[in-house]
């Protein structure tokens, strides 16, 4: 019964966040708003398995389809760029691909997190969480590299990846229409990279990712 509840309140959180209030908001003009609120709401939901659980699950449809995008094996050697305190991508991709993964955060406080999170999945072994700057960070070992839309910099950020990647990396930038369009931009964007393919959520209402590779 507390289950099916549980279900019921984070099924019309979600529906109301993502389909509700988002497509009222510029995001690019509350992003930094946006951002404070999810590191706040994982911090609270990392404490509750049944909410942490559900988080995770938001994410799922999402990952499956950027590994499928992005062609992630075992073979590859993951970078997750903004993990947070429940690190959903990084594990989703985890268990879905297998691939050997690092994943960093600067909040030194969402990395303790994420790693306790971590602890009780089988994904621990082939999964590491490292407390880091994405700016100073070395990237060039990666074959897959993942920008999240919690990353507060993300133009510096694809700019540092555009300098510093294999030609052969595979880029996951994750963000919306508005903020690509507001704070990022598209011709920035194709100065650096090949868009080789992109896909929008249809469970989380303002999400999109974008598949690069290095020009």
């Amino acid at each position: 019964m507390a289950k099916s509840a549980s279900e019921r309140i984070f099924s019309l959180a979600r529906r109301l966040f993502f389909d509700e209030i988002s497509p009222k908001f510029r995001a690019s003009s509350f992003k930094g708003f946006m951002d404070y609120a999810y590191v706040f709401f994982e911090k609270f939901a990392f404490t509750f398995e049944i909410i942490s659980k559900y988080y995770i699950q938001l994410y799922d449809e999402l990952v499956e389809k950027e590994i499928e995008m992005a062609n992630i094996s075992q073979e590859d050697k993951v970078l997750i760029i903004g993990c947070g305190s429940l690190p959903a991508t990084s594990v989703l991709s985890v268990m879905k691909s297998k691939a050997k993964t690092v994943a960093i955060d600067c909040d030194l406080k969402a990395v303790e997190n994420a790693c306790e999170f971590i602890k009780n999945l089988d994904c621990e072994k082939i999964m590491e969480i490292k407390c880091a700057d994405g700016l100073t960070f070395p990237v060039k070992e990666y074959d897959v590299i993942y920008v999240l839309y919690g990353v507060k910099n993300q133009k510096e950020m694809l700019e540092h990846l555009s300098k510093n990647i294999d030609k052969k990396t595979r880029i996951i930038f994750r963000t919306n229409e508005d903020t690509f369009n507001n704070l990022v931009g598209k011709d920035f964007l194709k100065n650096l990279f090949n868009v080789k393919n992109s896909y929008s959520s249809s469970s989380m209402y303002t999400v999109d990712s974008y598949l690069l590779e290095k020009k």
